[in-house]
Formats: C-alpha cells, sequence, structure tokens
C-alpha cells in the first residue's frame, strides 16, 4: 500500500468515527451518484436523438414476422438463387429474423435454395451491431445444422447509392436491356425504411448557389430497389401517407415500362422501438411484385 492509499483510508476511517464526519462522506457518495445518474440520463438521450436524426424506428416482433412472410411466401425454384436485401437494417434484428425463417424452411432446403442475406446500413455504429448478430444467427443455424446455402453480410453505406455490382447481386445489366431482369437470382428488397421528407441541396452548376429539393425517402427507397437493383418483389413498411392513391401513382408513373402487382396491408399495432422507449407511428405494409 502506497503513502497516498494508507492517508487516504484512514481519512476516511476517521471521518466515520463522527456524526459530523459521516455526514460529509454521505454527502459525497450522494453527489457522486448523481453525478453519475445525470452523467447516464444525458447519455441516453444523446443516443435517443442520435437514433432519431438518423430515423432508427425499428420494427418490432408481430409486424417483423408478418413482413418477412410475405417476402418469402412464394414457391422457389429448384436450385434457385435468391438474394434479400434490407436497405436500412439498423441492428440487424431483420436480418437475424430472416436466417432463422430460412434455415427453418424445409421446403427451401429440399430444393437447395441458396439464400444471400444482405443488410445495408448507413450508422457505422449500427453496423457493427448488426454484422455481429448476423454473424450469431449464422452460428447458431450452423450449430444446428440448417445453414447449409445461408450465408450474409452487411454493407456500410447509403441504401440509395448502391447498384447490382456493389452489393454483389449480379453484374450490371446494361443500358440496352434495363428493363430485363436476369433469371439467374431471384432478387427481393424487405425493410422498413427512413419515413421522411427531408431537405437535401443540390448543385446548380455555381460553388457559391446550393438549391434545396424536398426528397421523398420512402419514394427513393422504393423507387431504387426496383430500377437500380431490379428486385423482384419489394415488401416495404411505410408511412400510412404512402398507400394514398397520390403516392402510389407517384410510384406507378415512374416505373412506367414494367408491369408491377401492389399489394397494400394494413396493420393494427403500428410500434417501432426507439432506443428504450415504443414509438407509435400509422403504418402500411406494401408489397411490389414483377409481373
Amino acid at each position: 500500500m502506497t503513502t497516498v492509499e494508507a492517508w487516504f483510508n484512514a481519512t476516511i476511517v476517521g471521518l466515520t468515527e463522527t456524526d459530523e464526519g459521516q455526514c460529509v462522506l454521505e454527502e459525497f457518495v450522494n453527489d457522486k451518484r448523481q453525478r453519475e445518474r445525470q452523467t447516464l440520463i444525458q447519455s441516453r438521450r444523446a443516443s435517443e436523438r442520435h437514433q432519431r436524426d438518423m430515423q432508427q424506428y425499428f420494427t418490432r416482433g408481430e409486424n417483423l414476422e408478418r413482413m418477412i412472410g410475405l417476402a418469402c411466401c412464394q414457391q422457389w425454384r429448384e436450385r434457385e438463387e435468391v438474394v434479400i436485401v434490407e436497405p436500412s437494417c439498423g441492428d440487424g434484428r431483420v436480418l437475424s429474423a430472416l436466417v432463422r425463417h430460412c434455415a427453418s424452411d424445409e421446403r427451401g432446403r429440399e430444393k437447395r435454395v441458396r439464400v444471400k442475406v444482405i443488410g445495408c446500413e448507413l450508422d457505422s455504429s449500427m453496423a457493427v451491431i448488426a454484422r455481429e448478430r448476423l454473424r450469431e444467427s449464422l452460428r447458431e443455424c450452423e450449430g444446428e445444422d440448417k445453414c447449409s446455402g445461408i450465408s450474409g453480410e452487411v454493407y456500410m453505406g447509403d441504401y440509395l447509392h448502391t447498384t447490382r455490382e456493389s452489393l454483389s447481386l449480379l453484374p450490371s445489366l446494361s443500358s440496352s436491356s434495363a428493363s430485363v431482369v436476369c433469371p439467374c437470382v431471384r432478387v427481393i428488397v424487405i425493410g422498413n425504411p427512413p419515413y421522411s421528407l427531408i431537405k437535401r441541396g443540390t448543385d446548380a452548376g455555381n460553388v457559391d448557389v446550393v438549391e434545396e429539393r424536398e426528397v421523398d425517402l420512402p419514394l427513393q427507397f422504393l423507387l431504387h430497389s426496383a430500377t437500380d437493383l431490379q428486385a423482384n418483389k419489394i415488401v416495404l413498411l411505410l408511412p400510412d401517407r404512402c398507400g394514398t392513391q397520390t403516392f402510389i401513382s407517384a410510384v406507378r408513373e415512374r416505373l412506367t415500362e414494367e408491369q408491377w402487382k401492389l399489394e397494400v396491408n394494413e396493420i393494427a399495432d403500428s410500434s417501432f422501438d426507439l432506443g428504450e422507449r415504443v414509438i407509435k407511428q400509422p403504418t402500411v405494409i406494401q408489397v411490389w411484385n414483377r409481373l
């Protein structure tokens, strides 16, 4: 024991021997606990503010399972390759549930279907969590000998900047056949994209002038999935405004050269996790099937 430690211990013992000393000691301990509590509260508030700014409202149990059921309800073809993309995977809960669902699909295993689960996440800290959660799910399935043909990956970056090549789906289609989907792989996009209408600056050709335009994120996620990634099926949790004819017409106008069948599913409990809180947000599940 050092001299300083010995002095500190003797001082504490001395304080406990008198009523006044005990009061001083209790006040010191209470102040320390109060500071720790305030630090914890501030940390939680900062975390929630960051999650709110990043629109990290995560899908909860029943809606998550329903969404996966709608995405994976079709009949698989023999030896088919399927890529399932989650455009804003957050903490990886959808990816993990997808692995479990595919591992329990006996029909898929019988037909030797190969499934790759891909998550995209803009927040680097969340991407790390999602990647570990996905790996853990794959390890669990391997332990049960149900993971044959199932793989997964998490990419850190903006989904709206992804391409078929960057996600290793398939070589990009040539511009002359942009409306033709390669039959080698079935691409399914499933997730809960940001709900907001946001303002983004655009380059007006003058570095001193920045024009702002309104960007509808649900619309952009849907269009990117359909056109840039050439998805066969798109299953998204979207704000209820996306169930209006105005929004649906805006999508169809931009997909004029392609035929899609739309199914809109109402949900009873539109609850989402925001940090440690549960948030209500009126929501629908849209299923777009390429014909």
